[in-house]
């Protein structure tokens, strides 16, 4: 059995809401998943009872899965730490998608396509997560994610599907904005991966 996207939705809304209330708690578990590194789940212990605590998948989830989904939820987790640093309510679950994010931080801090270029073509979740955290941390202060779907993007990462997500953010990414004289769009440049 796999996970699917309204999975992903039950088991990390209630956390995400939770963190980005403004209790000790929530600063705590805030700053403690900034202390944690972009590795492996199993290379940081301090991250399990913040990552277990609460969270429920459908049972009978292969191991495997449930491996990538505790992967893409830490990694989504130390993202938004992160970037909660700059913003202290960096999560809503109406925000854009990450390449509209990013090409409003294109467009309020200058050059970032040599940053996207990058991210769009990063060959592993890490690497990706990693480059996503320089970019958001470049952005505006009052800038939200939806860390749901980004928890979502990292599981899909790790999945044959990272090429489509890889895609799709650079698609938000390279859309010309509409000008003054004009409410269409250009068409969008396509992003590419190795894999």
């Amino acid at each position: 059995m796999t996970i699917t996207r309204e999975d992903v939705k039950k088991a990390v809304t209630k956390k995400f809401v939770l963190l980005n209330q403004d209790t000790s708690f929530s600063k705590g578990a805030v700053a403690g998943l900034r202390r944690v590194g972009f590795e492996p789940v199993e290379r940081n212990p301090d991250s399990w009872s913040l990552l277990y605590r609460d969270i429920e998948l459908p049972h009978g989830i292969h191991p495997a899965e449930r491996e990538k989904f505790d992967t893409a939820f830490l990694l989504a987790l130390i993202v938004y730490a992160s970037q909660r640093r700059n913003n202290p309510k960096a999560y809503s679950g109406a925000a854009p998608t990450i390449g509209q994010h990013l090409a409003a931080a294109q467009r309020t801090r200058g050059n970032l396509d040599r940053k996207a270029s990058a991210l769009f073509g990063g060959t592993n979740v890490y690497e990706i997560a990693r480059g996503l955290q320089s970019i958001l941390l470049l952005g505006n202060k009052t800038t939200t994610i939806d860390y749901v779907d980004l928890v979502w993007d990292f599981y899909q990462l790790q999945n044959r599907n990272a090429k489509s997500v890889l895609t799709t953010w650079g698609t938000d990414y390279y859309k010309k904005t509409p000008t003054k004289n004009s409410t269409t769009t250009e068409p969008a440049a396509t992003a590419t991966t190795t894999n």
